[in-house]
């Protein structure tokens, strides 16, 4: 279910790429990188066959009978993407929002249960945050200026 994701992550192309963040992909295998970064992704794809990425962030794997729960069941049949049930299947991923120099890590989602996505409104608020673009709340941004 890292297909939709990703293509929601790609549905904020246009706002990244006016903020100047650049996205990118990291795969934990090469068995479907080429499908994945060409159908479903819009940025750069690494494959980290060794998973020191997914170590850093702490990712864990989900156990077999995760994919029988009502939650994980639902999101799989709410999905419009086929899946690729080639391959390791099992490790949790996530989305990482970086900022530039010194900043380090200014948002993390790591996924809890299989298909478990970011929310798209918190990564686009992170890339903002990231990049030095702070968002004006609806009702200040509403009120007449003197």
């Amino acid at each position: 279910m890292c297909r939709a994701e990703a293509k929601g992550i790609c549905s904020l192309r246009e706002e990244l790429k006016t903020l100047g963040v650049n996205v990118f992909g990291v795969v934990k295998e090469e068995l479907g990188a080429e499908e994945f970064s060409s159908g479903y992704f819009c940025g750069n794809v690494y494959i980290d066959e060794e998973r020191k990425f997914y170590s850093a962030i702490g990712s864990k794997k989900a156990s077999v009978f995760s994919m029988f729960r009502p939650k994980v069941l639902k999101r799989a049949f709410k999905t419009k993407e086929k899946g690729n049930m080639a391959g390791e299947g099992f490790l949790l991923g996530g989305v990482m929002v970086m900022g530039a120099g010194d900043k380090g890590v200014v948002y993390q989602f790591r996924e809890k249960t299989l298909g478990e996505h970011a929310p798209l409104a918190d990564v686009l608020k992170a890339c903002r945050e990231a990049v030095g673009v702070v968002d004006v709340p609806a009702a200040a941004a509403a009120a007449p200026s003197s």
